[in-house]
Formats: C-alpha cells, sequence, structure tokens
C-alpha cells in the first residue's frame, strides 16, 4: 500500500517478535538477503525527493527497482539504523543479493537465508513478468547449485504471484 509513495511506515514502528528473532534466541544465524539493497542504502542518502530517487520509487517499469515496503525486517525496532545496535544487526543480517551469490560461492551461507528478488525480476503484475522473474530464480539456484553447501540444502520457494497476473483465481 506504500507503492510509489514516499511515506512509509516509520523505522522503528514494529516491535512484534519476528522469525529472526526466534532463530537468534535458538543460536541459529541467518540473512535476509534482496535485490538492490545496496544501491537503495546509496541512494536513500539522497533527500527524499522523487527527482533524486531513480531506484527506490522508480516508475520505469523493467528498470531494477527497490521497493522498501518488501524488506520486512527494515521496519522493526531491532534494525533501527540511527542506533548503533540496529547498525550492528542491519549488518549481520540485511545485505545484498550479491553477498547471498557470493556467500554460496564460498559455502558460507547462514543456515537459514531469505532472498527477496529487486521489483523488476519479482513477478509482480503491471512492472515485472513472469520470465525475467523465472530467470532470476533460475540464476539464483543455478548458483546455489554449485556452491559447497548444497548437498546439505533444503530450498523452499514461496511466492504471492501467480503468472504474473492480477486475478490468481481464475
Amino acid at each position: 500500500a506504500y507503492e510509489g509513495s514516499a511515506v512509509l511506515p516509520p523505522i522503528d514502528s514494529s516491535k512484534f517478535t519476528t522469525i529472526g528473532d526466534t532463530l537468534t534466541a535458538a543460536g541459529v544465524n541467518w540473512k535476509w538477503y534482496a535485490g538492490q539493497w545496496n544501491n537503495a542504502l546509496a541512494e536513500g542518502l539522497n533527500v527524499r525527493d522523487s527527482k533524486n530517487y531513480k531506484l527506490i520509487w522508480t516508475e520505469n517499469p523493467g528498470q531494477p527497482d527497490f521497493e522498501p515496503h518488501h524488506q520486512p525486517f527494515n521496519y522493526y525496532t531491532r534494525f533501527d539504523p540511527t542506533t548503533a545496535q540496529g547498525q550492528i544487526e542491519r549488518a549481520n543480517h540485511l545485505q545484498d543479493v550479491t553477498n547471498m551469490l557470493s556467500d554460496a560461492a564460498n559455502g558460507t551461507l547462514p543456515p537459514v537465508a531469505f532472498y527477496k528478488p529487486a521489483g523488476n525480476v519479482n513477478g509482480h503484475p503491471g512492472y515485472s513478468d513472469v520470465q525475467d522473474a523465472d530467470v532470476d530464480l533460475a540464476n539464483v539456484l543455478g548458483t546455489l547449485q554449485k556452491s559447497p553447501q548444497w548437498a546439505h540444502m533444503a530450498i523452499v520457494i514461496t511466492t504471492d504471484e501467480f503468472g504474473g497476473f492480477y486475478d490468481h483465481v481464475a
């Protein structure tokens, strides 16, 4: 509901327990990897003016874009970037997809890893398509298959799209 809007929930607005909190409490390392995360961090240093935002609030279908509202951990107190502890938590757990690919290649993926593609390859109707989403997923899976950790991986793929169309019931 924040698509194309410069208004987002406050970064530190959610204090509920997340799956990340549960994993950490159990001593299980984890990371949330997102497409365009590093670029969005760099761009986010710009003044919040649509002329300066070419990645976060892009209106160019098919272009790489970052969707803040698709980054769930971003809005929890634990990851508040205005605190020293929040900065540490973000560095430890919220990273770019390029880190995931290198972690996979180096055999250093954490026991639990989440991946959220950039908007242009996430399969959402209107600004992405099925083929681009499938190619991105195939590339990620191909990298994982080459990882030294491959033999010990379980992969769960979830989606809230259905074929890149709005009416997934039809």
